[in-house]
């Protein structure tokens, strides 16, 4: 030791470089894991990367040789669980954690945080826990005595100059204006070159005001202008209820799959698959459930940082929503949930697209109707439903809550798994869904004939790795009276959709009656 450090500052100078090169490889694993690299044509790979890594391995270095060691430790052990969430958010919604959904989504998030929980890989914690301790072994091995003050200033004052070096650079390489890319391309472009921190400072500085909230909103919604479906809109027969359920966590794959006992994870739906139509969806999990209902329900698609149903001053009186499509067609229309209508903001969002009844669940248990574990069952929910259906024409847009995970908001039924046959996530996840199919099959067969129903998935469950459909949800359109798949022999039931192309048909059929 004493060979290849004659001096003891050269030790701490190594133990400093060490800590922040650990320290640093960390965070770029993190930042590679949920950041898809920004891709620069003519930059080497190192390049595309160098920025970020420089820009991270100075911040650490000023925090070792600025702070105390108890306040760097607690930095430590804040980056572990701030790491946790990035990787597990974007493991779950594919996208990348903003600053936006942290201000106005974190309560819907806490509502279900023993889920989230369960969705966190114990490997990454295990690992980032080993780094965490090296760590404070490094740290608690790093002297802050008098005697190295001068080494500590010197790599501060390198770390301090070569930072703004780092983002001087990168402006040079920026994609334009930092508020152009930032309103119109997203935060993450920056992140791709800052990291996360700086990018959602930035963001949080051009969208810090409601006014350009909204202008933000407004400019990165688009309208639904194309559907393979249309010519399926043009063809089905006009019927006297629409009924658009929206089902909680449905994986594509499960309506397919069996018990370990041999029968059909969902019965029902199994059964009038051979005479219904359906599609393969990609999912759209940017602001989790709220995005498919927001889509379904405005005609639009959101593109920005915020979810419109969460941006003041949004307004749905000027949008030509499903409601209003619907009402002028001679519809009466009602939506209906089990969870709270503050959830989401979704009530009064509902109440602006036009909807002539709008029932959550402090609605729903006004009129005698029990709850389940604070939220509305989906078979009591979708009997509610048909309570509400009048002699006239009906359009219903019901979505659905018990399915969500960690799957155990589920009541006995007739055909559930027992409860010692189920270990896994996926075992539980297949006695809710399975749940949800008797639901369903109990409200089609107490509803009128001639009913469309169109049924899919708000997003996977997540708790399905096998095959390429593993993460897309279906998309079921059934038509009581009639074998629409003899009907209307659609070639894109063998292609994957994307769902706005669902809300396009349903816009198109009801433009079309």
């Amino acid at each position: 030791m004493n060979k290849l450090f004659p001096r003891p500052e050269y030790w701490m100078l190594f133990l400093l470089l060490a800590l922040t090169s650990l320290w640093t490889i960390e965070v770029a694993f993190i930042q590679e894991t949920t950041l898809e690299p920004r891709f620069i044509h003519w930059f080497s790979w190192i390049g595309k990367h160098a920025i970020r890594w420089t820009i991270s391995f100075c911040v650490i270095l000023i925090f070792l040789c600025a702070f105390r060691k108890w306040m760097v430790a607690i930095l430590m052990g804040l980056h572990v669980i701030f790491s946790l969430v990035l990787v597990t958010y974007y493991d779950y919604f594919g996208t990348q954690l903003s600053e936006q959904v942290i201000l106005t989504q974190s309560g819907e998030g806490a509502e279900f945080t023993g889920y989230a929980l369960s969705l966190i890989d114990v490997r990454l914690v295990l690992s980032l826990l080993v780094l965490f301790f090296i760590k404070l072994f490094f740290l608690k091995k790093l002297s802050f005595d008098a005697a190295f003050k001068k080494i500590r200033n010197t790599c501060l004052c390198f770390a301090s100059a070569l930072l703004p070096l780092s983002v001087f650079a990168s402006i040079l390489l920026a994609d334009g204006h930092p508020k152009k890319t930032i309103t119109f391309h997203g935060w993450h472009v920056y992140a791709h070159t800052y990291g996360y921190l700086p990018a959602w400072g930035l963001n949080y500085y051009y969208l810090g005001s409601d006014k350009a909230i909204l202008a933000h909103a407004l400019e990165n919604i688009e309208p639904i202008t194309e559907s393979r479906l249309t010519d399926l809109a043009m063809a089905l027969p006009k019927v006297k209820n629409i009924s658009i359920i929206q089902v909680e966590s449905l994986d594509y794959n499960v309506i397919f799959q069996d018990r370990p006992d041999g029968s059909p994870a969902m019965p029902f739906i199994r059964s009038i698959i051979p005479s219904s139509l359906v599609y393969k969806l990609n999912q759209d999990r940017r602001f989790g459930t709220a995005t498919a209902d927001f889509t379904m329900g405005a005609g639009l698609m959101p593109k920005g940082s915020r979810l419109p149903y969460k941006v003041p001053g949004f307004s749905f009186e000027p949008i030509h929503t499903l409601a209003r499509l619907a009402s002028e067609k001679g519809f009466n229309t009602h939506v209906l949930h089990g969870n709270y209508g503050s959830f989401f903001n979704r009530k009064p969002s509902f109440k602006e697209m036009g909807f002539d009844g709008v029932f959550f669940y402090e609605d729903i248990i006004k009129e005698n109707v029990a709850p389940y574990k604070k939220y509305i069952q989906d078979d009591a929910l979708l009997e509610f439903a048909r309570t509400k259906l009048g002699d006239e024409k009906n359009l219903q847009f019901i979505i659905t809550v018990t399915s969500h995970g960690p799957w155990n908001m589920t009541p006995s039924y007739p055909y559930e798994t027992p409860s010692e046959n189920r270990s896994t996530p996926r075992e539980h996840y297949i006695n809710s869904i399975g749940y949800v199919d008797y639901s369903i099959m109990k409200h089609i067969a107490s509803s009128d004939e001639d009913t469309l129903y169109i049924i899919y998935g708000d997003h996977s469950s997540g708790t399905d790795s096998s095959g390429t459909d593993a993460d897309l949800v279906p998309c079921i359109i059934y038509y009581k009276n009639d074998n629409i798949r003899n009907v209307y022999n659609d070639s894109h039931t063998e292609k994957i959709l994307d769902f706005y192309e669902v809300a396009g048909f349903v816009f198109k059929y009801l433009q079309n009656l």
